[in-house]
């Protein structure tokens, strides 16, 4: 008799371990609150941060292959382990349609850059081997994973909230909400979920209703900025490697700012909408194609804070900022403000941003104004020591960057989980970013193989 898994999520970790789960004869049921990949797609890429293969996949689509980036997988299974799965998750991406790609600097360069950025105090992650996907690239391979993953017989239920679940003897039953109005219940042997960290906050309530431990472990979250500039002020970097990742630490707070997300050249941003049970809010994104579009790149820049008692959820800290950014940018919910105004202590205008030597990708779309009203003090002084210090490696990013405002990572509650990443509560499982332990695309999907390899071993 077939055992019957529920999958809570469809994104990467949903998606791999749905895969995996199917590919041995295994009956899954994928629930999601977001939409099937069809109805995210405009005009060839995604638009909704929600749905199958979440957000990263189908956004810049950047394939980290090292078991030191994204996630604490390799303390938790072992090095040995994760890079093998890393091995495994990507060679089902070249599979489904992956350009065999991969970018790899040399190391004689890296070696040159990393002592070039250590003499501002940046420490350079040049441990990293990265397969682009792109964001016109990774709606192919989703295309093909998501026919995949039905022809294995997976099932999806879309547009579907995950509300409840309770376990009787071995079983568990799933409380669920169809289209925001039909209520049902699913029965299944094994529960994963996967719910990603846009439904991170909800699904942590439900979970402690349910009995599932919590690790105790104060919650990171990472509150910064999407940085646009040209071109021509990071294409020394970007044309020999295709992601720079720099970390800071802040000479006033001590606070860790890293770079994160490099797109270019020829790229271009987005804004995304949170849906938190009927409450929006709205955050920026990078996205950049294979074949780049216009003389633009763009990178992020992150504070990390571990926020602890008596604070009950970083998630709703983190939500709150995003909404005052999104109150003071009106109708249009995105700030955008030149540093060189920041500095100043005054807002941008259109006038102001015109003087640049390029058009920011999403000048119609956003509102120019001053984020040193939305985002904390403290978030702030350390972003702007950053870009100071960054301008001694990217030449006029002081008088060429314009910041997008908020850029926030929101963080999972982390769960008193096993090596195999099952709870306290047997059969119940969490993996990927809801999970707390996993924040990138590469390890949110190894962390669902790793999950489904458990369940078919019992």
């Amino acid at each position: 008799m077939k055992r019957k898994t529920i999958v809570i999520g469809s994104g990467p970790a949903g998606a791999f371990c749905a895969r995996e789960l199917a590919l041995s004869g295994e009956e899954v049921l994928v629930i999601d609150r977001g939409k099937d990949l069809e109805d995210r797609i405009v005009k060839g890429q995604a638009t909704d941060i929600r749905g199958f293969l979440g957000s990263g996949v189908v956004s810049d689509g950047k394939i980290t292959l090292s078991p030191n980036i994204g996630g604490n997988l390799a303390e938790i299974v072992g090095f040995s382990k994760t890079k093998l799965l890393i091995e495994y998750m990507d060679n089902v991406f070249v599979s489904h349609g992956a350009l065999d790609n991969i970018l790899e600097p040399e190391k004689s360069y890296m070696t040159q850059v990393t002592r070039e950025a250590g003499k501002y105090g940046f420490k350079l992650i040049n441990d990293h081997r990265i397969r682009h996907l792109g964001s016109d690239g990774s709606v192919i391979v989703a295309r093909n994973l998501r026919k995949e993953m039905e022809d294995l017989g997976v099932s999806f239920l879309f547009k579907c909230e995950f509300v409840g679940v309770k376990k009787e003897g071995n079983k568990f039953f799933v409380n669920c909400v169809k289209d925001d109005e039909q209520n049902f219940i699913e029965e299944c042997d094994k529960l994963v979920v996967a719910t990603g960290r846009s439904g991170s906050g909800v699904t942590a309530e439900i979970l402690q209703k349910a009995g599932v431990q919590l690790s105790g472990s104060p919650i990171a979250i990472d509150v910064g900025v999407r940085c646009e500039i040209p071109d021509y002020t990071i294409a020394h970097y970007t044309e020999r490697m295709r992601e720079m990742k720099l970390i800071y630490y802040s000479k006033t707070t001590d606070s860790k700012v890293r770079s994160f997300c490099v797109c270019g050249p020829g790229a271009h941003t987005s804004i995304e909408t949170h849906d938190d049970n009927g409450d929006l809010f709205y955050t920026v994104n990078g996205f950049s194609n294979l074949k780049p579009e216009g003389n633009v790149s763009n990178f992020s820049i992150l504070v990390t804070e571990h926020l602890d008692q008596p604070l009950k959820s970083p998630y709703e800290f983190g939500k709150r900022i995003c909404q005052i950014n999104n109150l003071l940018a009106g109708d249009k919910n995105i700030l955008i403000q030149r540093y060189a105004d920041l500095r100043r202590g005054r807002r941008s205008t259109h006038k102001r941003i015109e003087r640049l030597s390029y058009t920011p990708t999403l000048i119609e779309e956003v509102s120019p104004g001053d984020i040193s009203l939305a985002i904390p003090q403290r978030f702030l002084v350390a972003i702007s020591e950053f870009i100071e210090a960054a301008n001694n490696i990217m030449p006029a990013l002081i008088d060429q960057a314009c910041l997008l405002s908020p850029e926030i990572k929101l963080y999972s509650t982390s769960y008193n989980l096993s090596n195999n990443l099952e709870t306290n509560i047997p059969s119940l499982y969490c993996c990927g970013d809801s999970s707390g332990c996993t924040k990138s695309i590469t390890q949110a999907s190894v962390s669902g193989i790793i999950v489904a390899r458990d369940i078919l071993s019992k």
